[in-house]
């Protein structure tokens, strides 16, 4: 597997994972409808939150226009996966309550990945971490290192 493939499928991996983990707690606790509703929350959490890690990592190590389409294409694997396997480890299958339902899984899984990358693509910036502001930072570096040029008159 290529060096800029293998990290991609870790991240959607590890996303899949998150969410798998989720479906077979709540099927464990499929006779409490609170406590499932509770696991359903804490995993589209825990699945924002891996997403904001790997997102910042990114972030953090390529231009902005090279990391977004490497989390894109985490985040749409992960999903993918997620919607057509994950519901197994639940004990059900995937249109197992419609379209609609399968759509929200979806648009929920999504919704909490793309919100977590852009919390920490937040605190990359703010805290001058991303790619930019190291290259603009570094070029300051060098620019100060020279000793200025004189001037003959």
């Amino acid at each position: 597997m290529s060096d800029r493939i293998k990290p991609i499928a870790i991240y959607a991996a590890a996303l899949f994972v998150v969410d798998t983990l989720g479906w077979f707690a709540s099927w464990l606790a499929r006779k409490h409808e609170t406590v499932q509703n509770n696991i359903g929350i804490i995993t589209l959490v825990l699945v924002a939150a891996v997403a904001g890690v790997g997102g910042y990592r990114w972030i953090v190590r390529y231009p902005m226009s090279r990391a977004l389409n490497e989390i894109g294409a985490a985040i749409v694997a992960g999903c993918v996966a997620s919607a057509l396997i994950s519901p197994f480890a639940g004990g059900s299958y995937p249109f197992h309550d419609g379209a609609g339902s399968f759509f929200l899984k979806i648009w929920l899984f999504l919704g909490a990945s793309i919100g977590g990358v852009l919390l920490a693509a937040l605190f990359a910036m703010a805290f001058g971490k991303d790619y930019r502001d190291q290259a603009l930072k570094r070029y300051a570096d060098v620019k100060a290192a020279k000793p200025r040029r004189a001037v003959r008159r």
